[in-house]
């Protein structure tokens, strides 16, 4: 009896042993263990603070700052282009007949009406002569016609008939001289002569090609730019040149037309600008760089380059306000040489954060890290 009743006290024993086993290492544990495996009655006291509504702040984040200036950008755009000559023509006969001469001056300057080439003249100077006598005959004839008809004797049929032969005499002697002076090439404005083409002893047919001439002061660039820059674009403004024909200098000009139609595929418009070229050292076909001046914008917001953070088609940057971080949306304008304006957003004296943004979040505290 005794024996049995000690075993039925045995499993109480032990379940009261286990039960203080339990509450001893609750309460060792409280702080020790993590905080997400205690019963909420038993947090620590350095964790009862805390709640979901109030996390803990890390330490303020370093970041390198610099402030909003103001100052004068010049507006300007850049291209690639060509010079081409502002007139080019082939020279070449209007008339058949074999070549007798022709100038020695290919690839050198020529001034207008200078003899670039001639034909064989003694064909043509025979078709005058011929003409010539016809219409001594007919003026002769008609003289007579009207003489007689003056006297009763003649009629008005012969005295038509007269003139008009006359007319047709006249009108064959022009031509005639006309021919007899197009033996004679010459070039039709000043300009730069090419290479020749044909020999003396040639037969030229018309068309044929004997050099080509073409007028390089001034000379034509042309261009195009990106429809977004359409507002710039007007007669007159000025253009800076460069080429790597003449590295470090630079030439000036204007804008002489503006294409009225834009280029549907690649957005663009087709601008022409004239370039004075008095020296004769920029050549046509000249691969180019060319530059647009269109004014300056007085007191522009300005900040640098990286501080912009492009968050889809919006931009923003960071800006300080008592050491804390505030992210702004801000409007972009020119953008030139790591620095950039803001239209909107900004004013002049802000301080923004231009490296270490990566680590900021809207409220977080930041320290100024001196460069």
């Amino acid at each position: 009896m005794k024996r049995s009743q000690k075993r039925s006290r045995l499993p109480r024993f032990l379940a009261l042993l286990s039960l203080a086993g339990l509450a001893g290492a609750l309460y060792w544990g409280r702080d020790h263990l993590p905080a997400n495996l205690l019963p909420a009655g038993l947090l620590p006291s350095s964790a009862a603070s805390q709640t979901p509504d109030a996390p803990a702040k890390g330490p303020p984040v370093p970041v390198y700052v610099a402030k909003a200036t103001a100052e004068t950008l010049t507006r300007q755009s850049r291209s690639v282009g060509t010079l081409t000559a502002s007139d080019t023509v082939t020279v070449s006969p209007e008339i058949a007949g074999r070549i007798v001469g022709v100038s020695e001056a290919q690839g050198d300057k020529v001034a207008k009406g200078d003899v670039l080439a001639e034909l064989d003249t003694s064909i043509y100077r025979a078709q005058v002569a011929e003409a010539d006598a016809k219409t001594k005959l007919w003026r002769a004839n008609a003289e007579r016609t009207n003489n007689l008809m003056a006297k009763g004797a003649g009629t008005q049929k012969s005295v038509d008939e007269a003139t008009s032969e006359l007319g047709i005499a006249e009108a064959a002697l022009n031509l005639a001289q006309t021919n007899l002076a197009k033996t004679k090439i010459v070039a039709p404005f000043g300009g730069a002569l090419g290479m020749r083409m044909v020999s003396v002893g040639e037969y030229m047919t018309p068309g044929q090609a004997i050099f080509t001439l073409s007028r390089i002061d001034p000379l034509y660039v042309d261009f195009s730019v990106p429809q977004t820059e359409l507002a710039i674009l007007k007669q007159g403004t000025g253009v800076a040149i460069r080429t790597d024909a003449y590295p470090g200098e630079t030439f000036t000009g204007k804008i002489l037309a503006i294409d009225p139609k834009l280029d549907a595929a690649a957005r663009a418009v087709s601008v022409r600008a004239e370039i004075d070229n008095k020296d004769g050292r920029l050549k046509p076909g000249l691969f180019i760089e060319v530059e647009i001046d269109a004014g300056t914008i007085e007191n522009a917001v300005v900040v640098p380059e990286q501080t912009l953070i492009a968050r889809g088609d919006r931009v923003f940057v960071y800006a300080l306000q008592d050491g804390k971080a505030e992210l702004k949306p801000v409007k972009t304008g020119l953008r030139q040489a790591g620095k950039v304006q803001i239209v909107e957003g900004l004013n002049v004296g802000d301080v923004v954060v231009t490296d270490g943004q990566m680590k900021l979040r809207p409220g977080a505290d930041a320290v100024v890290v001196e460069p």
